[in-house]
């Protein structure tokens, strides 16, 4: 869909100016390369979050289970430090992955406002030039709003994708 509806757009800008589609070919670029670094590392983080979580779950349940057994032979700091062991495993395995997607959001809004103010600047340039009418630029700032919208949407769904990947893979293990 992003695909389409921004070589949709390049074509359109690009038969009114060849220089309105420079913002949007190095922002293609730049997100694509973006998803390419990030997916796989949150695809991993999946993973490992995925597998600390059951670790936890494994631990409360094995001590409810034996909850009687545990009540009669084991000390109380000892069940409490089982089981906070594999909490902050957890939390420190789904605090990485959310820095890592703080991290790819904070990227793809640079982008994002790279890619607006790069349009913007070159269509009032041009606009000042002569070269294009007021209609034109007009026409560039939504399409370029649009694609920003639209590359949100897409990056969850892929990162989304991969994540699932990532915890089925951990729960096929």
């Amino acid at each position: 869909y992003i695909m389409v509806y921004g070589t949709s757009a390049a074509l359109l800008l690009g038969s009114a100016n060849p220089w309105l589609v420079i913002p949007i070919s190095l922002w293609f670029v730049g997100y694509l390369t973006l998803l390419r670094l990030f997916v796989p590392r949150m695809r991993d983080l999946a993973r490992e979050s995925s597998e600390a979580r059951s670790l936890v779950m494994a631990r409360v349940v094995d001590s409810y289970t034996n909850i009687q057994t545990v009540k009669l032979f084991a000390r109380l700091a000892d069940e409490d430090a089982y089981v906070r062991e594999v909490i902050d495993e957890h939390q420190g395995a789904i605090g990485a992955h959310m820095r890592l997607i703080s991290q790819f959001m904070f990227a793809l809004s640079l982008m994002n406002a790279a890619l607006l103010t790069g349009t913007a600047a070159i269509g009032i340039w041009l606009w000042a030039q002569g070269t294009v009418s007021a209609g034109v630029v007009a026409t560039a700032l939504p399409l370029a709003w649009q694609i920003t919208n639209v590359a949100g949407w897409v990056s969850w769904e892929v990162t989304g994708i991969f994540e699932n990947i990532g915890v089925v893979q951990e729960g096929m293990q």
